[in-house]
């Protein structure tokens, strides 16, 4: 078996992009990652042989469009893709991220039921619920920008402060110390919450593009607060690590080149939704597997399991344990449209860094096409 691992688009890590100013979409992603891999795969004469492809996060996305772009190519050269395997992947902003963000602060103790309830009231799909005109599937979406009532800004700020301080990655994790702002690390600090930021504005802006929302209401109506937390500082070992310059002279790259762990490229970002309930179906004997650390905040367990559950597959092996020596290690389930889903227990965002030997199984048994409590 060989491994192949790839930062892109181009401009990100230590790649060098042609035209920094150049605007990255999902689709041309998609298209240039397949010529990447062809090309890789023709010089080191491994055409032909299994092909799967894996990532977490946003990987919730570019992987579902490389596989469509995969799947569809009819060349002679063409890729053979066997499974995609997901891990707490950004799919579809209506159930992503914000509410079941707010949920899961809530069924873990850092929000109260008084402040969730008072949430739920003020906050949630406000602009339909005031104006429902507006009512359509675009203004539902939970990160469809909007104006606020001072109320809900108030209760917003709250839920922010109550998750200000906890790693909302993976809320179990401590937090690394002495590494908040120092001199030292402050750009390293600044450049991975000023993308946590940016990530969600972008979200919201590429909703928002071409449409207009109207508003024709008596309330006073504000900016929407940002929910975002400030969280703490992530652990800098790979920040530090690869900028060393005998790192970076061992690795053959530009030394001039500041590696950090999100770059400041310009990307439309998308959702992937409709690649199970379309592609999906059209290729049943592609493996398709989501995984889910269940202490990840920003793409919870909660909010994957309410996307599957809007595709409205039919179950083929339920809810089942599965364990790690004598221990659960989270469960399983398999629908007959051949999506399964697994979740990690005690994991967070980043599941092989926090439970190494659960991923370990879980990665297995994708590979061999067997569930993991099988």
């Amino acid at each position: 078996m060989n491994l192949l691992a790839i930062e892109q688009p181009g401009g990100v890590g230590f790649s060098i992009p042609s035209d920094p100013q150049f605007n990255w979409t999902d689709q041309i992603m998609g298209e240039n990652l397949l010529a990447a891999i062809k090309d890789f795969l023709k010089e080191f004469g491994l055409q032909g042989r299994d092909f799967y492809v894996s990532g977490e996060s946003y990987a919730g996305v570019y992987i579902p469009t490389l596989a469509t772009f995969i799947l569809n190519d009819n060349s002679t050269d063409n890729v053979n893709l066997k499974g995609v395997l997901i891990g707490n992947g950004l799919t579809d902003f209506d159930t992503d991220v914000e509410r079941s963000m707010v949920e899961f602060g809530f069924w873990h103790g850092m929000i109260s039921l008084e402040t969730f309830r008072l949430f739920e009231e003020h906050c949630l799909h406000k602009p339909d619920e005031l104006n429902p005109e507006n009512n359509t599937k675009e203004s539902n979406d939970n990160f469809y920008p909007r104006n606020v009532t001072h109320r809900c800004n108030e209760i917003r700020n709250e839920i922010r402060n109550n998750l200000d301080g906890s790693d909302i990655y993976g809320i179990y994790r401590i937090c690394p110390k002495g590494e908040q702002i120092n001199e030292n690390n402050l750009f390293y600090y600044n450049s991975q919450h000023t993308y946590r930021k940016t990530i969600m504005e972008k979200l919201k802006r590429n909703i928002l593009k071409n449409k207009k929302l109207k508003l024709n209401l008596k309330e006073d109506l504000e900016e929407e607060i940002d929910i975002w937390p400030e969280g703490c500082a992530e652990d800098l070992f790979f920040d530090k690590f690869l900028n060393d310059e005998k790192v970076k002279t061992k690795l053959k790259v530009d030394s001039s080149i500041l590696w950090t762990q999100c770059s400041g490229i310009n990307y439309e970002l998308g959702q992937s939704f409709n690649f199970y309930n379309e592609t999906l179906l059209k290729f049943p004997d592609l493996r398709v597997w989501v995984f889910s650390g269940t202490e990840d905040g920003v793409l919870s367990t909660l909010g994957t399991m309410r996307w599957i559950n809007k595709l409205n597959f039919d179950v083929e092996k339920d809810w089942t344990q599965y364990y790690v020596g004598k221990q659960v290690g989270g469960f399983a389930k398999k629908y007959k449209e051949g999506l399964v889903i697994v979740t990690v227990k005690g994991a967070g965002h980043m599941v092989p860094q926090d439970q190494r030997e659960a991923a370990y199984k879980m990665y297995s048994s994708f590979i061999k096409g067997v569930l993991p409590f099988e």
